[in-house]
């Protein structure tokens, strides 16, 4: 066989995401070139079609290529395996930082807020720096 995946049944999930990226990437270059040839009195409808069709699939043939590397396919696979470890926390635990996290930010924008209104005052009122 000519051409063989690069350890097939290793990191399969992160190489399914990382293809789809890639045609989607490809799909967006395809999609602005085919209207980068929207003027129908220089391009023929064939042009129209086949140019960006060919982009796509050069696009998803390159990703596959480069995907089937080993050095990237070695990174991906490892990186699957790194992120099967990770201790994921619950909704709750994400929920309690979140709102942590946003009253910290709102106390921090009202000491702020404050200060600049103080700064404010001594400049314009107790010294005559901006009359």
């Amino acid at each position: 066989m000519p051409w063989q995946w690069y350890k097939p049944n290793q990191g399969r999930k992160v190489r399914l995401v990382a293809g789809i990226a890639v045609a989607l990437v490809g799909l967006l270059a395809a999609g602005e070139v085919y209207i980068a040839l929207a003027d129908p009195t220089r391009y023929s409808q064939q042009i129209r079609l086949a140019v960006p069709v060919v982009i796509l699939l050069a696009a998803v043939a390159a990703g596959l290529y480069a995907l089937n590397r080993a050095r990237v396919a070695d990174f991906l696979i490892d990186t699957e395996s790194e992120l099967a470890k990770v201790s994921w926390p619950s909704r709750q635990q994400v929920l309690l930082s979140t709102g942590a996290v946003l009253v910290l930010v709102l106390m921090l924008v009202m000491y702020l807020l404050v200060v600049d209104k103080a700064v404010d005052f001594l400049l314009r009122e107790v010294l005559p720096v901006y009359r």
